[in-house]
This record gives structure tokens, C-alpha cells and sequence, in this order.
């Protein structure tokens, strides 16, 4: 893949090569590959409050590992580990996710990743331990009425935040939405968990047929 800007100068350089790529007949995946990147910065890049990485070209290797469990199943999961250089620094990336779905009216999505490693932003290697932890959750009473509920926690926002939304549809040609977001920040040492946003909206939609 190659990705370039509106000069016509390339920005990014995206390869894969997978030497193993296993589908088994349950619907399980196991793949393990290589992915030699470049990347080229016109401004400075921060991945994290306090850690940016410098403006120049970079090239690097990283490798892969997935692992997946077919989502027929009523609990599947899925594993990725993917390591090797990063930037002029190393990085390592954990991400999993559990599916449960005890029947097909309730399903339940459990997410999480960290990303730790290191940059060099002039001489000395700085660390950097990035997380994200998320949670989907959808229940269909019936076919005319869904609800939706998803939050979401990461340590360089230190945010939790949460979205709920339902949808009636009251007729064929007819729809409600109900939607709710709410924010709060997520305490750091003796500092108390404080509120920061919320927002609360209303939609509906109708088809009119002649």
C-alpha cells in the first residue's frame, strides 16, 4: 500500500508478508506475518502527552501474530500481538477481544489493548505504555426495538466515556431514536472522579410514501 500526499510524495509505505495463514474448518484463523513500514513526518507526531516523535523518514519491521475463534461459536475471542521496531524507537501492541452472545437477542463485546515500547526523541529512550478498555453491549427485546450501549476507557484522556441509544421503530416507515453521552474523568492519585460532559438527543424519522 502506498499512500501519498496531493504532490505526489509518498507519506506512507505499508507491506504485509505472511508466511503462515492457517483457516480451519471450525471457522478458526491462526496467521503469523511481517509488516515492513515507512513513514515520513512533516511535523512532529505525538503518541502520547509528553512524547513526540521528531519529523524525518523512518522505516521499520514489525511482526504478527493473530489469533481468532470463530464468532459462530456463543464465546469467541481473538488475540494480536504485534512487535518490532517503531518510528526510531520499539513497540509492542496486546489486543484481545471476548464475543458473548448467549442468544442471538443479547451479545456482549469485551475489548482491550496496550501498546508499550519506547521512542527517542533526541538521545535518551523514552517509554510510553498506552491503554484502551471497551465494552459493547446489544439487546433486541424484538425486532422493532434495539438498544445499544458502548463505553470506553483510555489512560491518555483518562476518560470514561459512555453512549447508550435506542431505536423504536414504531412503524415500517417510522423510526425513534434516543441517544445519550456521558463523560467523566477518571482520578489520578487523591484527585476525585469529576464530571465532564453530557448530552442528551432525540430523533425521528418518517418515510412518507405517495
Amino acid at each position: 500500500m502506498l499512500v501519498t500526499d496531493l504532490n505526489g510524495r509518498w507519506e506512507t509505505v505499508f507491506g504485509r508478508l505472511s508466511p503462515l495463514n492457517l483457516a480451519f474448518q471450525s471457522g478458526d484463523r491462526f496467521a503469523i506475518a511481517a509488516h515492513p513500514e515507512a513513514e515520513r513526518l512533516d511535523a512532529p507526531f505525538g503518541i502520547a502527552p509528553g512524547d513526540t516523535i521528531p519529523t524525518g523518514s523512518y522505516t521499520f519491521l514489525r511482526y504478527r501474530i493473530d489469533y481468532e475463534r470463530a464468532s459462530k461459536r456463543r464465546v469467541s475471542w481473538s488475540f494480536t500481538y504485534a512487535g518490532g521496531n517503531f518510528y526510531n524507537g520499539r513497540i509492542g501492541q496486546y489486543i484481545g477481544t471476548m464475543l458473548l452472545k448467549p442468544s442471538p437477542r443479547f451479545i456482549v463485546e469485551l475489548s482491550g489493548e496496550r501498546d508499550q515500547g519506547t521512542i527517542v526523541p533526541s538521545t535518551v529512550p523514552v517509554p510510553f505504555v498506552l491503554e484502551r478498555y471497551s465494552m459493547k453491549l446489544r439487546v433486541n427485546p424484538s425486532p422493532d426495538l434495539e438498544f445499544n450501549a458502548f463505553t470506553q476507557y483510555d489512560n491518555s484522556s483518562r476518560q470514561l466515556g459512555t453512549d447508550i441509544r435506542l431505536r423504536w421503530s414504531f412503524r415500517p416507515s417510522g423510526d425513534f431514536f434516543l441517544t445519550y453521552n456521558h463523560n467523566i474523568d477518571v482520578p489520578i492519585g487523591a484527585r476525585p472522579w469529576t464530571f465532564d460532559s453530557n448530552r442528551l438527543s432525540t430523533k425521528l424519522q418518517y418515510t412518507l410514501q405517495r
